[in-house]
């Protein structure tokens, strides 16, 4: 059975760095430490996009189960589309987070939150055979 952990965030910059700490923490008491370092950069860049193109991050939910984690942030509105491949412009410095989420093997999604905003969710595999079905939307959890 997944184990579920929420935190509001604080607004601003300063909810990546609760974010980071919190997957950290979350993950590694129920038993998810071997990830810890994706975790905390796939929080790092839901987060931030939340606080720059979704309205403001406003809670992150992390959900452990046997074969994976999956990470969710609820943030103010924006868009829903989700844009993963990098900017066509190589000087760019902006724009490669969720391509390098991806990257790394995590699925990713998006939806609506009763009430006004959106859930973007990275699914984080720790065994191959993982099944992304088997998590709820943590939005929904409580």
């Amino acid at each position: 059975m997944p184990t579920t952990s929420r935190i509001d965030l604080p607004p601003g910059p300063e909810a990546a760095a609760a974010a980071r700490e919190f997957v950290a923490i979350s993950s590694t008491a129920h038993g998810a430490g071997d990830v810890v370092d994706v975790l905390r950069l796939v929080a790092s860049e839901l987060v931030g996009n939340a606080v720059r193109h979704g309205g403001g991050a406003r809670s992150i939910s992390c959900v452990v189960g046997d074969r994976g984690v999956v990470v969710e942030v609820v943030d103010g509105g924006g868009p829903f589309a989700l844009r993963v491949e990098p900017p066509p412009d190589e000087e760019d410095c902006c724009g490669r987070g969720l391509f390098l989420v991806w990257a790394l093997g995590c699925g990713l999604g998006s939806g609506p939150v009763r009430g006004g905003g959106k859930w973007v969710r990275a699914v984080i595999a720790t065994e191959l055979d993982m099944n992304a079905g088997e998590f709820g939307a943590a939005s929904e959890l409580g």
